[in-house]
């Protein structure tokens, strides 16, 4: 088909096996790097991607020519095969394993800010606990275990700045620490 107009922005989020708090300084940086990569080798633009210790949260402008799935798939297969072989060439770090599934929300083009600006702040959200809850909490283990981030970053140390390892670039105009999405009680999309 030629001439296809799209406008697809999606805000994705997907957490390591048992909420590993792996995602810190290289380990980040590198899974961020990589994801920048693998959108351009899909067709796919990053807007940002940035973490929070045991997950990762990004902005996608999506194409119409691949699927949600198979995108989301080859980045989280590729980012994990890559970076566990430079673990096993190394012998030393920790081997990067993500959970089974994500999470995915669309957004209009003009969220787009606001919603980078909450993927930016991400390790301020998570510490001071004000996140959208029915997105970043309603991932489960296989095991059966809940991957609620109410509990799951008591005793976080920030053993990376946000800066450090984010990409960013749509770089929009709003401030870190703005609400979500403009709600209070509800900060979702």
């Amino acid at each position: 088909m030629s001439n296809v107009y799209r406008q697809v922005y999606l805000h994705l989020v997907w957490s390591t096996r048992k909420r590993q708090h792996i995602l810190t300084a290289e380990v980040e940086t590198f899974v961020h790097a990589r994801m920048a990569e693998i959108c351009d080798n899909l067709n796919l633009r990053l807007l940002i991607a940035n973490s929070a210790w045991d997950h990762t949260h990004s902005l996608v402008e999506w194409n119409t020519s691949t699927s949600i799935g198979d995108g989301v798939r080859e980045l989280k297969s590729r980012t994990t095969t890559e970076w566990n072989a430079r673990v096993r060439a190394a012998g030393i770090g920790q081997m990067l394993t993500w959970q089974r599934g994500y999470g995915v929300v669309s957004i209009r083009k003009s969220d787009i800010s606001t919603v980078v600006a909450y993927i930016r702040d991400q390790k301020t959200r998570h510490k001071n606990k004000r996140i959208w809850g029915p997105f970043e909490q309603s991932a489960r283990e296989d095991e059966g275990e809940s991957l609620g981030t109410a509990n799951a970053h008591t005793d976080i140390a920030n053993t990376s700045t946000e800066a450090d390892a984010m990409i960013d670039i749509a770089n929009p105009t709003a401030a870190p620490g703005d609400k979500p999405w403009g709600s209070s009680k509800d900060p979702g999309p």
